[in-house]
């Protein structure tokens, strides 16, 4: 059927990477709706782990866009932070990134039963 006004698709993809490479290059799903008159969104990635770094490679036919940039009801789907966010005008994007694991290590925790805080506020 025909639409009169717009339609919001929300589309979630995951990719399945190989946990014994330390470092790993991702190419993004595209989506195209065909015979849209115009197409336009945003793209929102997240990490799962934190032991993870995301890096851009190549970035055609998108923009950097602030994270906030993107729709509430996209970001609020997840409660991870968005990493890299991105705008289109145009669904022939290109988008690759590299991923990069590294070993997760124990940290020191340190806990504090008291703390003794004077402050000086002068006029």
């Amino acid at each position: 059927s025909n639409l009169d006004s717009s339609a919001t698709l929300h589309v979630h993809t995951e990719s399945d990477t190989d946990s014994a490479k330390k470092e790993q290059d991702l190419e993004l799903t595209r989506i195209e709706c065909f015979g849209a008159l115009r197409q336009s969104g945003h793209i929102g990635v997240i990490k799962v782990a934190n032991s993870v770094e995301l890096h851009q490679r190549k970035a055609v036919g998108l923009a950097r866009a602030e994270p906030t940039d993107i729709a509430s009801q996209l970001r609020l789907n997840t409660d991870r932070p968005i990493m890299l966010a991105y705008k289109y005008l145009n669904p022939k994007y290109t988008l690759h990134l590299s991923s990069t694991s590294h070993t997760a290590m124990d940290t020191l925790e340190a806990v504090v039963d008291r703390i003794h805080y004077e402050a000086l506020a002068m006029d």
